[in-house]
């Protein structure tokens, strides 16, 4: 699966349509913006991040065995803040999302805290 971490208070709208196109098309992260990228690993499942700075974040896993009905109503309310937050959400689902299961989880990162969520660790 791919796990993305997307800054909630940054503002994207002020990133050029360049830098969105090479983000969604290719993975290219835009300078200074608060978006981190990570996989699972094959073998456990798990998946981790460090040094992340402080504040909150989406959590969004794309995951080709996931169901999106496996949603909660907190989940679903995050993906829809997600979706007035990012530009162009139409691109985003169509480069990174795909056919896989899109969930999303709204995380706060604490200096110095560690964060276990689903499989995974936050730090």
């Amino acid at each position: 699966a791919d796990i993305w971490l997307i800054g909630k208070d940054f503002n994207y709208d002020a990133l050029s349509a360049q830098e969105i196109d090479d983000w969604y098309r290719f993975g290219k992260i835009p300078k200074d913006a608060p978006v981190y990228h990570t996989e699972t690993n094959k073998n456990t499942g798990k998946y981790e991040f460090g040094g992340i700075p402080e504040g909150q974040y989406f959590l969004v896993i794309l995951d080709s065995y996931g169901r999106d009905a496996a949603q909660n109503l907190t989940e679903l309310d995050d993906k829809q803040q997600l979706q007035k937050k990012l530009p162009n959400w139409d691109a985003f689902e169509l480069f990174n999302v795909g056919p896989r299961s899109c969930l999303v989880q709204m995380v706060t990162v604490k200096r110095g805290e560690t964060v276990n969520i689903k499989p995974g660790t936050i730090g």
